[in-house]
């Protein structure tokens, strides 16, 4: 997924170019910095989907085709997650151990709250880490000073952003844990 960042540097400067935005100058200055903004991070997010997704497939056809499986075993581990007894440790069962196993996990999470794991998982884990490669990397590599409206902006906007990653991984855990509770 993170392979995906490489070429949407030069989607992005593609872009700037396209809505006339001067290299090297700031997109939130300019009249159509709010479109590249609104541009950038849909195809950033569509590129990180479709990375996954071909990882995924890339994946599955190394199984397929260098290993041989069946088709049968690709559905049941790549579609249904029946992940084979001799993958885990000490032969646990796949269906039990491992769902009392994350059930107790999250279990814990979710009893420090909901905002607590959302700023830890979302904001300081995967916020900072794009605040990282999308601000701080380019511009150090770049030989920019810090600008303390940029760094303010971008501070801002991989908050938001992280905050609403760690919604949807709180709200997918819970969903998941009251599936499981629920076959209980």
């Amino acid at each position: 997924m993170f392979a995906s960042f490489f070429p949407l540097s030069s989607f992005a400067a593609w872009l700037g170019a396209a809505l006339s935005i001067p290299p090297n100058s700031p997109v939130k200055a300019h009249p159509n910095g709010s479109l590249w903004i609104t541009i950038f991070i849909g195809a950033m997010v569509f590129s990180m989907l479709l990375g996954y997704a071909l990882g995924w497939l890339a994946n599955a056809a190394i199984a397929r085709f260098l290993l041989r499986w069946p088709v049968k075993k690709l559905r049941a581990v790549y579609l249904q997650s029946a992940v084979p007894a001799h993958w885990l440790k000490d032969g646990a069962s796949p269906s039990l151990d491992t769902q009392i196993q994350s059930l107790t996990r999250w279990e814990e999470q979710r009893k420090a709250g909901a905002l607590r794991f959302i700023f830890k998982r979302g904001v300081l884990t995967w916020g900072s880490s794009m605040l990282l490669v999308m601000y701080v990397i380019p511009t150090l590599v770049k030989g920019q000073s810090f600008a303390l409206s940029g760094a303010l902006f971008n501070l801002a906007l991989w908050t938001v952003a992280g905050t609403a990653f760690g919604a949807a991984i709180w709200l997918l855990s819970e969903y998941n844990y009251r599936k499981i509770k629920g076959a209980d």
